[in-house]
């Protein structure tokens, strides 16, 4: 399990502070506080995201990243209460282990690989 600091690329653009409280694999939980505004928590099932070039031609390498906001409620939730957000981890978690993960296996699974054939 990964925890302490942990940072978007958001993070510095809007002054959030954020920290992972908990991890299990892609499965999130998130403490921020955003400067003048209520702290909140923010569980999420993070999404690989393949290389890219962004509109102003930065490229962005493959990785794992936080859901985008049309995503937001599928595979990310936003809380103000601390228990309740723990419970939607404890819930997220429990289901992506009997969908996705194999007893055992520990931090994120392998990324996607995508075959050379047509």
């Amino acid at each position: 399990m990964v925890q302490g600091r942990f940072s978007s690329p958001l993070s510095l653009f809007h002054e959030i502070r954020e920290a992972l409280v908990k991890q299990d694999g892609p499965v999130c939980l998130v403490r921020r506080h955003k400067k003048d505004r209520q702290l909140h928590y923010e569980v999420v099932i993070l999404q690989w995201r393949k290389d890219r070039i962004l509109p102003d031609g930065i490229f962005r390498a493959a990785a794992w990243a936080y859901p985008g906001s049309e995503q937001w409620g599928t595979y990310g939730w936003t809380y103000n209460d601390a228990a309740k957000a723990r419970v939607r981890y404890d819930e997220t978690r429990a289901r992506m282990a009997r969908e996705r993960f194999t007893e055992g296996q520990k931090g994120l699974p392998e990324a996607p690989t995508e075959s050379l054939e047509g």
